[in-house]
């Protein structure tokens, strides 16, 4: 994940909060994932000893299972061409690598 997840810049993405007084709303993180990530699996990490990979369909439990202050997750295909970023603060981009559909 170091060596492929891509550097963004915070100021230029698109960020959208999820979090709630209850925890994240998993309907919108669902939803942003659909958007972003489509690949049937996907790694996930939350730090060095926190991270997996998962069918698409179990990243929404995952994050939500580890989801609190001070953890923040990178997502993406295999390939490292779409990208997700679960933000400590509970706020949610996505992306594709240029030159991706």
């Amino acid at each position: 994940m170091r060596a492929h997840f891509p550097r963004y810049e915070s100021v230029e993405m698109e960020w959208t909060n999820i979090d709630e007084r209850t925890g994240p709303n998993r309907e919108l993180l669902a939803k942003l994932l659909d958007e972003h990530i489509q690949a049937p699996e996907v790694i996930i990490e939350a730090h060095r000893g926190l991270g997996a990979l998962l069918p698409r369909d179990e990243v929404v439990a995952f994050i939500c299972s580890h989801y609190g202050p001070g953890i923040g997750f990178r997502v993406a295909d295999r390939a490292f061409t779409t990208f997700l970023v679960v933000t400590s603060s509970g706020v949610v981009a996505g992306w594709r690598k240029a030159g991706q559909p």
